[in-house]
């Protein structure tokens, strides 16, 4: 008995010992990104240490930093820097917020979607501490998200990913190439306030980040993914009803008829009301609309139809607009290339069914404004209210605000390099909120 005792305890010192070794080594770790990035003392100090055998390696739920004591040390003894790169790692899964955003996302890609990004990070930053020498294979695929999502972002990389064979997907998730720590966490219920001080973490990180020069950020990847993240997005419905004319419609207005006069007037008079119903109400809804597509080179196919196909079930919800429209349809890459005049809802829902891109050259966004200008002066958009220019953002801008309000709308999440005119609205539409 005393024996097993003597054995229980000395399990229980051993242990111990092991927790104070691994979160000695989590705090060096720390230490050192601390003074190579003075921007991520905040971040870095958001998260406790928790033991936890049962994990490979380490782990994260967004409050605690859960780690395995005898992995972490022979991981630390192999090389020091795979500790910084993993704790930076989990810091950026905390400050984008991949811990809170699982709900109705495929576990494998959406786990996947996130070590990329968060790799993609790490690899961006040109310090001793966390600097590896370049691997092809991580650039190849860096490269071919890019060129499928173009801003990188989990929900961007996330729907990149649906272009990828279910072996590559086996293969990238199981492998070391982006996969650093557990995400068992993730799936469990997780502390809502504590996602609103991430959020305010990367809020206050950004403006640090700038203050301090981004040191190691030497490709500015980490400064655009916190202005991607702390970019607030307005709903596209709303921004759409923006656009609304308002008009009068021949319908009885009961909201503006008084029965107390209407009473009186009948018993006074016998048939003669003092009112009468209003005979017209007003409504509103768009009625002269133009949305100019651009089908220049860069802009890929499958987005414009997604961006269609969102749109349009907008327009589906006919409380929004008149029975009767007139919405001008135009392909544009450096010239028009077509204009398609839509009347009514079935004319709407068969131009999506029919739609083709033509043109793919040049961008040069000058051209369809020059045609709008000469619709409106013909009378053919008397009414003209707004117009929607979908494109990736880069191509040449009229110098002259136009008379009317002017949208350029961006697919995916928000890039600072994409530029509007002071005078031009933007309008970022994200990934995961474009499936109609």
């Amino acid at each position: 008995m005393e024996q097993s005792e003597k054995n229980l305890n000395g399990k229980q010192s051993a242990l111990k010992e092991w927790e104070q070794l691994g979160k000695k080594v989590l705090d060096t770790s720390k230490q050192e990104l601390c003074i190579a990035m003075r921007y991520l003392f905040r971040p870095l100090n958001m998260l406790t240490y928790s033991l936890n055998r049962q994990i490979k390696f380490l782990a994260t739920d967004g409050k605690q930093l859960y780690f395995n004591p005898m992995l972490l040390i022979q991981r630390y003894k192999n090389n020091p820097i795979d500790i910084n790169r993993a704790y930076f790692h989990m810091i950026m899964h905390c400050l984008f917020r991949h811990v809170y955003d699982t709900e109705g996302k495929d576990r494998q890609c959406w786990d996947l979607a996130c070590d990329i990004c968060a790799e993609f990070l790490v690899d961006s930053i040109s310090l001793s501490c966390v600097m590896r020498p370049e691997n092809t294979q991580k650039e190849m695929i860096y490269k071919r998200v890019a060129s499928a999502s173009g801003v990188m972002s989990a929900p961007s990389v996330y729907y990149a990913l649906q272009g990828f064979s279910q072996r590559e997907l086996d293969k990238l998730s199981g492998s070391e190439l982006f996969v650093v720590d557990s995400h068992d966490y993730w799936y469990q219920d997780n502390d809502e306030s504590q996602e609103e001080q991430w959020r305010d973490a990367a809020k206050k990180m950004q403006s640090t980040l700038a203050f301090d020069s981004g040191r190691g950020d030497t490709k500015g990847n980490l400064a655009k993914a916190l202005n991607a993240v702390t970019h607030k997005n307005i709903s596209y419905k709303d921004f759409l009803r923006k656009f609304a004319v308002t008009h009068e419609k021949m319908h009885i207005d009961m909201d503006s008829f008084d029965y107390g006069y209407y009473h009186y007037g009948l018993s006074l008079y016998g048939n003669i009301p003092l009112i009468e119903e209003l005979e017209y109400k007003e409504e509103t809804g768009i009625e002269d609309f133009v949305i100019v597509i651009d089908t220049s080179g860069s802009c890929a196919s499958n987005l414009i139809q997604k961006f269609l196909n969102v749109t349009f079930s907008i327009f589906a919800e006919k409380e929004n607009f008149f029975e009767k429209m007139n919405i001008h349809m135009i392909q544009c890459d450096n010239e028009i290339q077509e204009d398609r005049v839509i009347s009514t809802f079935d004319e709407l829902e068969q131009y999506k069914k029919d739609f083709v891109a033509k043109g793919f050259g040049g961008t040069d966004f000058r051209p369809a404004f020059h045609y709008i200008n000469t619709l409106r002066s013909e009378g053919q958009l008397k009414r003209l209210k707004g117009v929607l220019y979908f494109t990736d953002g880069y191509g040449i801008y009229p110098e002259c605000k136009p008379v009317y309000d002017t949208a350029f709308i961006f697919l995916g999440d928000y890039d600072s390099d994409r530029k509007v005119p002071a005078w031009a609205i933007r309008v970022d539409l994200p990934e995961d909120k474009m499936e109609a």
